[in-house]
C-alpha cells in the first residue's frame, strides 16, 4: 500500500494535482476549454478544503473561480505550488504545530476543530508557564496568543517570544478585546503579525491562521530542488556552499556569490511574452545557458521567483565581475522561449565575496545585500551598500477625509502619500511604484476586490503589502480580502498609533526594494535642479522620445506621457485634475528627482500642447510663485 493509500485526502491532491498539471499549458494558450477545467478542478478543491480542515486551501482556489481568464494562469500556478507541498511526505511524516495560548476563552478546542488535519496539530496551553512547557519541549510553526492569561500580561509572553532566537521569526496571532488603538499599536510594535478581536468570526480566524502558517511553512521548507524549473532549489544550493566552505578550511581559495534576477528586455513578437505557467520553463533555459557561460565546478540554482544564485568556485571578486559581464553579454546575444523563440533577458547582479572564516548565511546574506542594491541603483550589476527603498504609500479612499487624516499622519512620519481618486488612477500610480497600499473594501462605482486581485497580479515579484479598510468588519468581506492577497484589514476610523504601527510592521517585513523593474533598458534617472529639467524636457522634444516621465519633488510627483516627444497624458498628486495644469504643475517643480521610461504609450492619447508652450507656462508658474502669487 503506498503513503498515497494511507491517506486518501492526500490522494485525491495528487489527483488534483496531476489535472492541473496538464492544464498548464492548455491555459497558456487561452484554451476555453482547459480554462472551464481548470475551474471545475477549483470548485472541487474549494470544496475539500473547507470539508477536511484545509482552509488555506479553500483560499487559493477560490480566486480562480470568478477571475478573468487572462488571470487564471497564474492564479492556477499559486494553487499549483500549494498542491505539491501538501503531497510533499514531508508535510505527512512530521506535522506541522500550532500553539494556542488561551485564558479563559475556550477558543483553544474551537480551533481545534477547524485546523486539526492529518499534516496538523493543534495543542493548547491554559496559561503562560504552560505555553513556555510546551516551546521548550516541541517545536511550533504558529503560536495564537490571548493577551488575557491567568499568570501573566500576555503583552510579557509576546516580548519573551520575540527575543527568544527560537520563536522570533515564527508568526504570532494575537487576540484580545477591543480595548482601543493603544493595545493594537504596541501589539504591532512588539512584533504581533496579526490582531483579532475575542468576538472575531471563528472561521474568519481560522482562514487566516491557516493562511499564515502555509505561507510561513512554505518560506522554510526544504528547497533541494525547484520541482517547477528543475534547478537545484535553495538547500541543495545551502548544502554546496557549506561544503565549498569545509574545503576551504584546509585549502584556502577564494569563493564569490552571485544573485541574480531574471529581467525580460522585451520581444521581437508580442505574442513570445511569457505567462505565469511559462516562466520556470523560461528561467530554466536561462540558466541553462548561464551555465554554458561558466564552468562546469560553478553552481547554479533558483533562489524565488525570477532570481538565480550562483556559487563560483576559485574566483575572486573581480574574476566575477568579469564572468558575469560574459553571461550577460551571452545572454544579450540570444533569444528564449521554448518553441517560439523571441524574448531578450538580461541579468541584474549583485555580487559578494565570501570572506575568510565566514558562515554560509552571512555570505548568502551579503550576496542579497549587493542584489538589493543593484535593484536599488536600477543597475545591471551593483556593489552599493543599500538604501533606504521606496517610502511611496498609495491611498485610494472615496472619502476626503479619511485620505486627508491618512495623509496627514503618514507624512508627519515621513512617508510620501499618493492619492488616487479612482481605479484607473490608483493602477498608474501603483505601476509607478507603491511601498505599500491602502485600500478601501467599498469603493463606489468599482469592485474593490478585483481591484485587489488585479494589484496582486500588476506587482508580479514585487512584494507591495495592501491594507483593505472598511467602516464595518464584514465576515465574507475579510474573508475574501484574505483570500485576495490582501495583508491587512483594518476598520475606519483607525487611530493614528495604530496606524502608525501597522504601516511600519508591514514595511519592516517587507524590507525589499519594492520596485524592482522587469527591465530598465534605455531608463535615464537623476535628480534636477533649476532650468535642468527645462533643458532635458526640451530634450525628449527634439529627439522624439516615446514614454513615461515620472517625476518627485518635495510637494509634488507625478507622470507625464511623451509620444514621438509631445505629452499625450498627464498625472500627478495635485488636486487640479486638467491635463494642461497638471502638466503645468508637473515641470514647474525647481529641484527633485526624474525618472524617463522608452515603451509605448496608449494609441488614443491626444497631445495636450506642445513642449515649448508647455515649458513657457511652467516659467510662468515659477515666476509668480517667486513673486507670491498662486499659480492657475
Amino acid at each position: 500500500m503506498t503513503t498515497l493509500d494511507r491517506h486518501p485526502f492526500r490522494a485525491f491532491i495528487g489527483e488534483r494535482l496531476a489535472a492541473l498539471r496538464a492544464l498548464r499549458d492548455p491555459l497558456s494558450s487561452a484554451d476555453e476549454a482547459a480554462l472551464e477545467a481548470a475551474r471545475a478542478e477549483a470548485e472541487a478543491l474549494r470544496r475539500a478544503g473547507r470539508e477536511q480542515g484545509y482552509p488555506e486551501l479553500a483560499a487559493a482556489a477560490a480566486p480562480v473561480l470568478s477571475a478573468p481568464p487572462e488571470v487564471v494562469p497564474k492564479l492556477t500556478l499559486r494553487l499549483l505550488r500549494l498542491l505539491e507541498e501538501l503531497v510533499d511526505p514531508a508535510w505527512w511524516q512530521s506535522p506541522a504545530q500550532v500553539l494556542v495560548v488561551e485564558g479563559f476563552s475556550g477558543l483553544g478546542e474551537t480551533l481545534r476543530e477547524r485546523l486539526d488535519a492529518p499534516n496538523r496539530r493543534v495543542r493548547v496551553a491554559t496559561s503562560a508557564a504552560g505555553a513556555e512547557r510546551l516551546l521548550e519541549e516541541e517545536g511550533f510553526a504558529l503560536v495564537v496568543l490571548d493577551l488575557l492569561l491567568p499568570d501573566l500580561d500576555g503583552r510579557s509572553l509576546l516580548c519573551r517570544l520575540r527575543d527568544d532566537p527560537r520563536t522570533e521569526q515564527v508568526p504570532i496571532v494575537v487576540l484580545a478585546d477591543a480595548d482601543g488603538e493603544g493595545l493594537r499599536a504596541e501589539c504591532f510594535a512588539i512584533g504581533a503579525d496579526h490582531f483579532f478581536d475575542h468576538a472575531a468570526d471563528p472561521d474568519l480566524l481560522a482562514v487566516a491562521i491557516a493562511s499564515t502558517l502555509q505561507r510561513s511553512l512554505s518560506s522554510r521548507r526544504d528547497t533541494s530542488f525547484d520541482p517547477f524549473s528543475r534547478l537545484l532549489g535553495r538547500d541543495g544550493f545551502r548544502r554546496k556552499l557549506r561544503r565549498r566552505l569545509a574545503r576551504r578550511a584546509a585549502n584556502p581559495t577564494p569563493i564569490t556569490l552571485a544573485r541574480a534576477q531574471l529581467l525580460i528586455l522585451g520581444s521581437d513578437d508580442p505574442k513570445t511574452v511569457p505567462s505565469a505557467g511559462q516562466l520556470d520553463s523560461l528561467l530554466r533555459e536561462v540558466a541553462a545557458a548561464v551555465q554554458e557561460t561558466l564552468r562546469p565546478k560553478d553552481a547554479v540554482a533558483r533562489w524565488q521567483d525570477q532570481e538565480l544564485a550562483i556559487l563560483l568556485h576559485d574566483t575572486t571578486l573581480e574574476g566575477a565581475e568579469r564572468a558575469m559581464r560574459r553571461v550577460r553579454q551571452s545572454l544579450l546575444q540570444r533569444r528564449f522561449g521554448s518553441g517560439r523563440p523571441g524574448l531578450r533577458v538580461d541579468l541584474r547582479v549583485g555580487l559578494a565575496a565570501v570572506e575568510p572564516g565566514a558562515d554560509a548565511e552571512s555570505a548568502l546574506e551579503a550576496a542579497d545585500r549587493a542584489l538589493l542594491a543593484a535593484r536599488g541603483t536600477g543597475a545591471p550589476g551593483a556593489s552599493e551598500p543599500i538604501g533606504r527603498g521606496s517610502d511611496r504609500i498609495l491611498v485610494l479612499d472615496h472619502e476626503p477625509e479619511v485620505a486627508f487624516v491618512l495623509e496627514r499622519r503618514l507624512t508627519r512620519e515621513g512617508f510620501r502619500i499618493v492619492r488616487a481618486r479612482s481605479a484607473d488612477e490608483a493602477r498608474a500610480a501603483f505601476d509607478e511604484g507603491a511601498a505599500l497600499v491602502f485600500l478601501e473594501a467599498r469603493l463606489p462605482g468599482c469592485d474593490s476586490f478585483a481591484l485587489l486581485a488585479e494589484l496582486r497580479r500588476r506587482a508580479g515579484d514585487r512584494r507591495v503589502p495592501i491594507i483593505m479598510s472598511a467602516h464595518a468588519r464584514r465576515g465574507l468581506d475579510v474573508a475574501r480580502a484574505f483570500e485576495l492577497g490582501a495583508d491587512d484589514y483594518v476598520l475606519k476610523p483607525c487611530g493614528a498609533r495604530e496606524l502608525v504601527a501597522r504601516v511600519r510592521h508591514h514595511l519592516r517585513r517587507n524590507a525589499t526594494p519594492t520596485v524592482p523593474e522587469p527591465a530598465r533598458a534605455g531608463v535615464m534617472t537623476g535628480l534636477f535642479s533649476g532650468d535642468q529639467l527645462f533643458e532635458f524636457v526640451q530634450m525628449l522634444g527634439l529627439n522624439a522620445k516615446t514614454g513615461r516621465l515620472s517625476l518627485s519633488g518635495d510637494a509634488l510627483s507625478g507622470t507625464l506621457s511623451f509620444r514621438d516627444g509631445r505629452v499625450v497624458g498627464a498625472w500627478s498628486t495635485h488636486p487640479d485634475r486638467d491635463p494642461l495644469a497638471v502638466t503645468t504643475h508637473l515641470l514647474a517643480l525647481e529641484s527633485g528627482r526624474f525618472e524617463f521610461r522608452p515603451g509605448p504609450v496608449p494609441a488614443a492619447a491626444k497631445p495636450i500642447a506642445t513642449v515649448d508652450s508647455l515649458l513657457l507656462d511652467a516659467l510662468r508658474e515659477r515666476d509668480e510663485r517667486a513673486r507670491g502669487g498662486r499659480p492657475r
